[in-house]
């Protein structure tokens, strides 16, 4: 089942409706350095596919969790929490979820200026997560997993990590499209 987001875009904290001077054709466009990002309530939280079209050339942040990169669809929420987010981070997707932490990171550069097709998807019951690039799967999780539900964020930001911090990477330059929720999962059994 695919799930609407209503969004209302954040511009440097001011509300302004999706669209104009920030939609480059239907995609939306974000600046890092004007900390740009779309707040929408979290549709999902158990058993869930998220995928979006990226396009960014921006300098990647580097780490190793998700929250350590600039948010394409996040939800972190500070402390041990049963959170989930998906941001760049050296130059991949990385997708990962709280209590503990566990991030997957994709195999492909997706810095290159080129649009590519992101899906994540978590399984609640085993906490398994994958990775799709270009609906290829390049990723999924290992070891210690999170099978509670992920209900510690109210809303989920796209374009930058929740928290916003660190300001330094937290924020998103490039353009992000069709992102969509769905309440099932790719790939798994």
């Amino acid at each position: 089942m695919r799930i609407s987001l209503q969004a209302t875009l954040l511009i440097a904290g001011l509300l302004a409706a999706p669209g104009g001077a920030w939609a480059i054709g239907n995609a939306l466009s974000f600046d890092a350095t004007k900390s740009t990002y779309v707040q929408v309530a979290r549709p999902v939280s158990d058993d869930f596919t998220i995928e979006f079209w990226v396009k960014t050339s921006m300098t990647s942040p580097t780490g190793t969790q998700w929250y350590q990169g600039a948010g394409l669809v996040d939800g972190e929420m500070s402390g041990l929490v049963n959170d989930f987010g998906i941001a760049l981070l050296n130059d991949k997707a990385a997708f990962g979820v709280g209590n503990p932490d566990v991030t997957i990171q994709s195999t492909t550069t997706i810095n290159d200026g080129n649009w590519h097709h992101i899906a994540a998807t978590r399984l609640r019951n085993s906490g398994q997560l994958l990775l799709y690039v270009d609906g290829v799967q390049e990723a999924s999780s290992t070891g210690s997993l999170n099978t509670a539900s992920l209900t510690a964020p109210t809303n989920l930001y796209l374009g930058s990590i929740q928290t916003g911090s660190p300001a330094s990477t937290a924020f998103f330059t490039g353009q992000l499209d069709e992102a969509s929720p769905s309440e099932c999962s790719l790939g798994i059994s």
